[in-house]
């Protein structure tokens, strides 16, 4: 990742400029940048958007991940079920094509409504100002859920505007909102769960972009209190308190079902071991709790063992 992915955006700004160039990189606390699709360059089979919902329990039972997007001319939904206890993933997942009616939204911020039905699953993401409302049934698992996330209107997000090719044509806009408190009802065959707000939270990974499969490297883990997003393996956004704090300069290894990332300066030091790996399409999915500690400006040490998430990576693809 460049160096400009670093520098503070601070005021509202065009993303693209008329030949589908990204105007300036950066990072923001705030959706900061207009995303208008019709300025992407062709061929549209690059172009990438999601919407990704990660549901956890605090204290690392259980993580649900529901996600839709659309890549190139595919509309894609998929329902994931992870049991830490009984380290099993589940999924489900369906691919029809695209038309103007389930389109994504281009921006982060505004009421959105997307359904879709098969025997196979059913999915539901809607939004209405800070409340979003979230059915999810998956009859291969016996998974049948209603989540209802309360977005705080005045929460920072940590959002990255990032080129990916020399000319600037390829491009990712990311936003992720954490620690948001979810309430409901969660069935799994014949148990019900009441989910509470303080017990329970979600993740909302929001991406717009166009480039072609390449290596890369995600992470997302929330205990309830404090989350941690690695969209590289740079750097780290640590959430806390309705604020957005970035550690740079770290250093990342990747391990066989994990990875360890320490800061240059000491304020975060972090291992998840021993986790959960799952084949995704193109990428491989690792679930499991990190161990660890981050330190915030002045601060004492904030302890992060037993955190609940996933990271995403997809390895440089060898040539036949």
């Amino acid at each position: 990742m460049s160096d400009g992915i670093y520098q503070d955006i601070e005021n509202p700004q065009e993303l693209l400029d008329i030949n589908g160039c990204i105007i300036q990189e950066g990072w923001a606390r705030r959706p900061l940048f207009h995303y208008d699709r019709k300025l992407i360059s062709v061929p549209v089979i690059k172009t990438k958007e999601w919407d990704r919902f990660i549901i956890s329990e605090d204290s690392s039972k259980w993580l649900i991940i529901a996600t839709v997007n659309h890549i190139g001319a595919r509309m894609g939904y998929s329902i994931t079920y992870v049991d830490f206890e009984k380290r099993t993933v589940q999924s489900v997942r369906h691919k029809h094509r695209a038309n103007e009616k389930n389109k994504l939204s281009q921006s982060s911020h505004v009421d959105d409504e997307n359904n879709f039905s098969c025997p196979e699953m059913r999915t539901a993401f809607i939004r209405r100002a800070d409340t979003r409302n979230i059915m999810l049934c998956a009859p291969k698992f016996n998974l049948d859920a209603r989540f209802i996330l309360n977005q705080d209107q005045y929460a920072q997000s940590f959002v990255t505007a990032e080129s990916l090719s020399k000319n600037r044509k390829n491009f990712l806009l990311n936003e992720i909102y954490s620690l948001i408190p979810v309430s409901g009802i969660l069935r799994r065959g014949n148990d019900i769960e009441n989910i509470s707000p303080d017990k329970v939270h979600a993740t909302i990974d929001w991406g717009r972009g166009r480039f072609s499969t390449k290596p890369m490297f995600k992470a997302l883990f929330s205990n309830g209190r404090v989350a941690l997003s690695m969209v590289n393996r740079n750097s780290c956004a640590v959430f806390r308190d309705g604020k957005v704090y970035l550690i740079k300069d770290i250093s990342t290894k990747l391990t066989r079902n994990g990875f360890t990332a320490k800061s240059a300066d000491g304020s975060l030091s972090l291992t998840l071991k021993d986790g959960i790996p799952y084949q995704s399409s193109s990428a491989m999915q690792i679930f499991g709790c990190l161990q660890g500690s981050v330190t915030l400006e002045n601060e004492k040490p904030i302890d992060v063992s037993n955190m609940p998430g996933v990271t995403w990576r997809i390895s440089k693809q060898k040539k036949s």
